[in-house]
């Protein structure tokens, strides 16, 4: 229960500084807390790559669907006529 109780072991360390380079302006740099930065570097990129992976299989499966999707209207449609069928007999 200690580590729930106490801030982030990041947040009391001395904040690094970057050098910068010759052509950048002054611009202050980003600074995120330790939640934020684990939210910005680790859990929005799981979610960004879950969510292109889900992405690729439904187009995948839609493709699928169109080459073979015919195969199901196969099964209803001899059910159909083996329905048909007994109804005459």
């Amino acid at each position: 229960m200690k580590a729930v109780c106490k801030e982030y072991k990041a947040s009391s360390k001395r904040p690094q500084k970057r050098k910068r380079q010759f052509d950048e302006g002054p611009s202050a740099e980003t600074v995120f807390s330790p939640g934020e930065k684990f939210k910005v570097d680790v859990f929005l990129v799981i979610i960004d790559k879950l969510s292109s992976a889900l992405q690729d299989r439904l187009d995948s499966y839609k493709d699928i669907h169109d080459k073979f999707g015919f195969l199901s209207n196969l099964t209803i449609c001899s059910t159909m006529m083996a329905f048909k069928g007994q109804q005459k007999s």
